[in-house]
């Protein structure tokens, strides 16, 4: 499910003039004054302060659909205010879709070689330990242009002593976006789990990034890792190399011969970079909770208002697909299958081992949630006792018109009394195995 875009875009003030992003390799770029920017409106406050590091803010997103984390990183000159947007369209546009949960928007260096070493990484380095636990399968680290010197600042640090364990670096998944490396040693990139280097060019002008040739050589480097990753950016409507360097944030630079803050900040038309994470994502395993499988569309939908990863249903085993007859879509999942028709029906199938349980009624798809009662051995504990994690239930639900909220209740109830929730209308009976792929919707 794509959540709203990050809210209306607000003026904002006219940006000075910025050398282009990174000076990497003595490939250093004329100054550009950037048209008039606009910055979206985060879609959720970022918390900023000495605790966070100075330079650097961080959000914790409501998203049921995992515990992962991103760690952006600005380049050469980025304010933490645009990183934030970049950040924040990210997110909106593909990462929540990822399950991630926990991200980091860091502002660019103050100088183009990152000399001052100013960024606050220690402190993402610290919070990391404490949050990531077992129900994180990935970390993202996308870094542009002299970003990367930052982010290698931070990789190094973990591997100096702030990740003994190897839990953050066996978990991190590093994308280095045209630009470079300096403050990271090649043991330090080889406990990360992925390591890719990223550029861009024109295949009809043979136009190449600013920083193609040190992508391609630190790509073959790493190519165990990961490896090396060419963007096609035709359709960016840029003339040079130092636009195509810009591609690899938005799509379709604002102005065709340089790039500037407005690029990590407005993508009204101009979509925000995501190719990098498409094209990877199976082979990096960026899935869902900890599986490598998506849930996508209404069935996203419907899995994240079920509760996600921690519904009865439990994580995805499989990618979401059309049903045999084409009438909606489906996933499979630990314990059970989510079908969503093409008329908005949904149907719940829950799988257990024990199928003669008597099951829970639902007496009509309309009937409130308050309606729909469970049995009175049920064990029902107080409002305020707190629900164990759930134990998954023979059975099946299918909503047709019951709202998804109500639909959840439905099942948190068939778990506790042991049994099983059905409509009348499931021709399947209750407790045998689902279809790996429904074939067409119960009557």
């Amino acid at each position: 499910m794509k959540i709203p875009a990050p809210g209306p875009r607000i003026p904002h003030r006219s940006l000075p003039p910025l050398a282009l992003f990174a000076c990497l390799a003595g490939a250093c770029g004329p100054e550009a004054q950037p048209p008039a920017a606009f910055l979206r409106s985060e879609v959720a406050p970022w918390e900023t302060g000495p605790a966070v590091g100075f330079g650097v803010s961080r959000w914790e997103a409501d998203n049921p659909l995992g515990a992962n984390v991103f760690i952006g990183y600005g380049g050469y000159g980025i304010s933490l205010a645009e990183t934030q947007a970049w950040v924040s369209e990210l997110y909106a546009t593909r990462l929540r879709a990822l399950g991630v949960r926990t991200l980091f928007a860091v502002q660019g260096p103050a100088d183009s070689g990152y000399n001052a070493l100013e960024i606050g990484n220690s402190k993402i380095g610290a919070y990391l330990q404490q949050s990531v636990t077992a129900d994180t399968g990935f970390i993202l680290v996308a870094a542009h242009s002299s970003g990367s010197f930052v982010a290698g600042e931070f990789l190094q640090q973990l591997a100096n002593g702030a990740d003994p364990s190897g839990a953050l670096a066996g978990r991190l998944v590093y994308f280095n976006l045209e630009g470079g490396q300096k403050y990271v040693t090649a043991p330090a990139l080889q406990r990360l789990r992925n390591v890719y280097h990223a550029t861009a060019w024109n295949p009809a002008t043979g136009q190449v990034a600013w920083n193609h040739g040190t992508m391609q050589s630190l790509g073959n480097t790493w190519a165990s890792k990961g490896g090396f990753l060419r963007y096609d950016a035709s359709g960016s409507g840029c003339t040079n190399g130092a636009c195509l360097h810009v591609t690899l944030v938005n799509t379709r630079p604002h102005s065709a011969s340089s790039g500037s803050g407005v690029d990590y900040a407005d993508f009204g038309g101009r979509p925000v970079h995501t190719w990098y994470l498409d094209e990877v994502r199976a082979a990096a395993g960026l899935g869902q909770c900890t599986t490598p499988f998506l849930t996508e569309g209404a069935v996203e939908a419907a899995y994240a208002q079920l509760g996600g990863c921690h519904s009865p249903l439990g994580m995805p085993t499989s990618n979401t697909a059309p049903t045999a007859d084409g009438a909606g879509h489906y996933n499979l999942f630990e314990h059970g299958t989510l079908t969503v028709w093409a008329d908005g029906g949904t149907t719940v199938s829950l799988e257990g081992q024990d199928a003669g349980v008597p099951g829970v009624g639902i007496p009509d798809a309309g009937v409130p949630v308050e309606d729909v009662a469970p049995p009175e051995d049920a064990g029902m504990p107080a409002p305020d006792a707190g629900l164990p994690p759930p134990v998954p239930a023979a059975g099946c639900v299918a909503s047709g018109g019951l709202p998804l909220d109500a639909l959840a209740l439905l099942l948190a109830l068939s778990q506790l009394a042991g049994g099983r929730a059905r409509r009348a209308h499931i021709t399947r009976p209750c407790g045998t195995a689902a279809p790996p792929r429904p074939s067409s919707r119960p009557r």
